[in-house]
């Protein structure tokens, strides 16, 4: 009887780790997350590279890198585009990111919109274009000992918007100033249209 009980508490205590044993993961492997689709184009972080794939016919496929990240920032709000520019068809891939910056008596809130046009044919990045908006709120004290404050907001933008027409196009827009761009098809490029 005493061998038959130990014989059943050594196979108890044997079997939940025989049955809990976890997969292997391969560190080697890379990690890849798929963020935005549009037709056979999806863009992916691949071990912390921003990264747009077309998928061909086939096993091949072409990509091209967008941003390599910091080890605490991703990107949100992932869009593709597909549109026609000169005959050309190109690909728009929007992001956003948002970076804090908290100091004792500042906070500023940056909201930074990227945008690049990728040119498969070619497997390259064709324009590229940064949009930063940055709401401040600031502790501004109105007497010499500190003892009465206010709090005040302001709201900095920087960089251009990128407005994408209907006939492929590309506005470039901010506050004071509105710039046009047009495809060029020999140097792989937008250019400013004249």
């Amino acid at each position: 009887m005493k061998k038959v009980i130990l014989i059943v508490f050594i196979v108890l205590c044997i079997s939940p780790g025989l049955v809990a044993q976890k997969k292997k993961i391969s560190k080697n492997a890379p990690v890849s997350s798929a963020l935005a689709k549009s037709e056979n184009v999806t863009v992916e972080m691949i071990n912390k590279n921003l990264t747009v794939i077309r998928a061909n016919s086939g096993v091949k496929k072409d990509s091209v890198m967008l941003k390599i990240f910091a080890e605490n920032s991703k990107p949100t709000a992932v869009k593709i585009t597909p549109f026609t520019a000169k005959g050309k068809k190109l690909f728009l891939i929007s992001w956003s990111e948002n970076v804090v910056t908290t100091t004792k008596l500042k906070t500023e809130d940056a909201i930074i919109i990227f945008s690049e046009i990728v040119n498969f044919e070619t497997k390259s990045k064709v324009l590229s274009n940064t949009q930063t908006t940055v709401n401040i709120t600031e502790m501004h004290y109105l007497d010499s000992k500190q003892t009465v404050s206010e709090t005040v907001q302001k709201v900095r933008r920087e960089g251009s918007e990128l407005v994408l027409n209907p006939d492929g196009d590309v506005s470039l827009k901010n506050k004071t100033r509105e710039n046009k761009l047009t495809f060029n098809v020999d140097k792989n490029l937008f250019l400013a249209k004249k």
